[in-house]
């Protein structure tokens, strides 16, 4: 099972409620960060990483997969994941540059998408290769109720409503105040009942006398563990809360090696152990951890970096797992979802580990995985990636409303807008018909002003919605939306300028995102990459091109002369250049045979040159389409046969299921 390809992918998917927080952090998207690996005999293995959807840390990831990370694994054998594992946490020049952080959760990517491949290649799910079933249930623990932003009485609510759905045991955050933190955790107890148990994390935010002090008063409310309640590597003061309360402490979510872990062991500073494949170096690294934890009779309770999708086999897998979180975010990406019935996750049944993306998130959730500063630029007035969504409060909502079409606000700000924009052209349009202009010119001139202030205040609450606001201004779109408007202020001393308005309706190029009609920006992204690929063949052309015509109309200058209305070189030139791209005479006729001689050149030049620049572009488009198609060949798993469409989802020979296209 030889590896054919690594290629990395970013997935960007919405959270819960559209935002959420914790003690140190808000995000408003979990970022799926990970490699696809295709082997020669055409199966194709997924792993990734959890991030905080930050698109350039995220590229930084994606840039260690394709350019230090894949090179070494290209023509291996993806069955020798142990090896393979050795191969890229042991190589000189990577450990010299990091032994966690962006290294590791490339790592973590590869090592999983690797483990997939092999629960694929024999046909099982992951849990049954990791040796099979050791407990009948996973009990499940819901997070995604207990964020420090939902307020103290939906946190409530939500809280009973888990129970309600079957769930046993909750986990809440803590980390703002102890007053408000022991309020809400009273609260929380009071309304689930003695018999579900009650986890809270405070993601490393207090120094040791604050855990002290809140957790005196916090041991009344029966805690099941507190998580992460100091700094991440603060061992000894882990040790010391430990040794202080009688709440268990649970940490593990920010350790990237097993030698971090062992020094929590040896000093006897954790009591639930909470590893993360997407963290560490993949599961290759946290089975090492859980089997030293069940050496020293420590539960595990592996942290969700990956929204349980992996660790729901690890934990049906492996003895000393316990309980798994449930975070619902990104299941619904993924072929085979990580699902929750009556509080218990569901044992997973399709080979692999879980992590194939569907067809749909990879064509409407994927980021560009190459940033700037990584290859040249290619301008697209599609995305707002780079403008940067705000912290929170009015400007957040006004970006989900403006920029994302995945709420009610944001499908109804956008029809609104593009039926403004195409009512307001056809205005304008109007208007220049001399006939209607003189009956209704005070109608037009009202409707007129009404459109100009509506995308005049359109425009600046795009400014005040985005972090960037100069990338806006100065982006396809946000010099497209300054023209909309100026035209019709500048026609107060210009009026001329009034019939430029019409420049708006290159604003109607967001309906290819707003109505998620990816298959134009495919086709927008593959031309703009072909014009760009071919810019100096162009250049070269033009530069040829500019020779032949101010030769030639230097020439025709000194023919004709100023007596047949050739006055002076550059009018000359402006003939040539119009013979040329007319293929005619062109405003001025030459009147000598010579002349007519030297016009019949270049016409014939005209005619030869119009292949020329459709050519170039052209012959790159193809090579392009030629590669995708290569590098998207899909071939079934079950009868080798590699001629589907894109579009396919079951094998057109034996009927079998294709993989997502890559």
């Amino acid at each position: 099972m030889k590896i054919k390809s690594v290629e990395p992918f970013i997935l960007h998917v919405p959270v819960t409620g559209s935002q959420i927080a914790d003690s140190t952090h808000t995000i408003t998207h979990w970022g799926v960060v990970g490699a696809r690996i295709v082997t020669e005999n055409g199966l194709c293995g997924h792993g990734f990483t959890g991030t905080h959807a930050f698109l350039p840390g995220d590229q930084l990831i994606t840039r260690c997969i394709e350019t230090c990370h894949a090179p070494l694994l290209i023509g291996e054998d993806a069955n020798d994941v142990q090896r393979l594992w050795l191969k890229l946490a042991r190589h000189p020049a990577l450990q010299w540059i990091g032994r966690a952080g962006i290294t590791t959760l490339s790592h973590a990517a590869i090592d999983i998408a690797l483990w997939d491949l092999k629960a694929q290649a024999a046909g099982v799910p992951l849990w049954k290769l990791l040796g099979g079933q050791v407990r009948e249930q996973v009990r499940a623990y819901n997070t995604d109720i207990g964020w420090l932003s939902i307020p103290d009485g939906l946190l409530v609510a939500g809280a009973q409503r888990a129970v309600a759905d079957g769930f046993s045991g909750i986990k809440i955050k803590v980390g703002s105040s102890v007053e408000r933190d022991l309020r809400r955790l009273a609260g929380v107890r009071r309304a689930i009942g003695p018999d579900v148990t009650l986890a809270i994390d405070g993601n490393g935010k207090w120094d040791l006398p604050t855990c002290q002090r809140f957790c005196r008063a916090a041991e009344d409310f029966d805690v099941y563990w507190f998580e992460e309640p100091l700094w991440y590597d603060d061992v000894k003061g882990h040790a010391a809360l430990a040794r202080a309360t009688s709440i268990p402490v649970a940490l593990g979510e920010q350790l990237y090696t097993q030698d971090a872990f062992a020094e929590f062991f040896h000093q006897q500073a954790i009591h639930w152990v909470q590893p993360d494949v997407t963290r560490m170096a993949g599961l290759t690294d946290v089975l090492r951890v859980c089997d030293s934890a069940h050496s020293m009779r420590l539960p595990v309770a592996p942290h969700a970096g990956d929204m349980s999708q992996v660790h729901v086999h690890l934990n049906y897998a492996h003895p000393a797992c316990q309980v798994l979180e449930f975070i619902p975010w990104i299941k619904d990406c993924f072929t085979e979802p990580a699902e929750v019935v009556d509080g218990v996750f569901r044992l997973p049944q399709q080979p692999g580990a879980g992590t194939t993306p569907t067809a749909q998130a990879w064509a409407t959730l994927r980021q560009p995985v190459a940033g700037p500063a990584m290859t040249a630029p290619i301008a697209s007035p599609i995305l707002p990636d780079a403008l940067g969504r705000p912290a929170g409060g009015w400007r957040l909502r006004l970006y989900q409303v403006i920029y994302e079409s995945d709420t009610p606000a944001g499908r109804l700000f956008d029809k609104v807008i593009i039926a403004a924009i195409v009512v307001s052209v056809g205005v304008v349009i109007a208007d220049s018909v001399q006939s209607w202009h003189a009956r209704y010119k005070t109608a037009f001139d009202v409707v007129e002003w009404f459109f100009t202030a509506l995308f005049t205040v359109e425009y600046l609450a795009r400014l005040a919605a985005v972090r960037h606001q100069m990338r806006y201004a100065r982006s396809f779109f946000g010099i497209v939306d300054l023209l909309a408007v100026l035209p019709t202020y500048l026609a107060l001393f210009f009026p001329g300028l009034h019939a430029l308005i019409d420049v708006r309706i290159l604003r109607l190029l967001r309906v290819f995102r707003i109505f998620k009609l990816t298959q134009y920006v495919a086709e927008y992204q593959a031309l703009a990459e072909a014009l760009a690929a071919s810019r100096r063949k162009i250049l070269v052309f033009l530069v040829a091109v500019m020779m032949i015509v101010l030769v030639c109309g230097t020439i025709m200058y000194v023919v004709e002369g100023p007596a047949n209305g050739f006055r002076d070189i550059p009018t000359s030139v402006y003939w040539a250049i119009s013979t040329v791209t007319t293929v005619g005479f062109g405003d001025i006729t030459p009147k000598t045979d010579f002349g007519r001689l030297i016009a019949s050149v270049m016409m014939l030049i005209g005619w030869g040159t119009l292949a020329v620049p459709t050519g170039i572009v052209t012959a790159e488009m193809s090579a392009r389409r030629h590669a995708v198609q290569a590098s998207a060949r899909r071939v079934c798993q079950q009868c080798g046969a590699g001629d589907h469409s894109p579009q396919a989802a079951f094998c057109q020979h034996c009927g079998g299921a294709l993989s997502a296209p890559g």
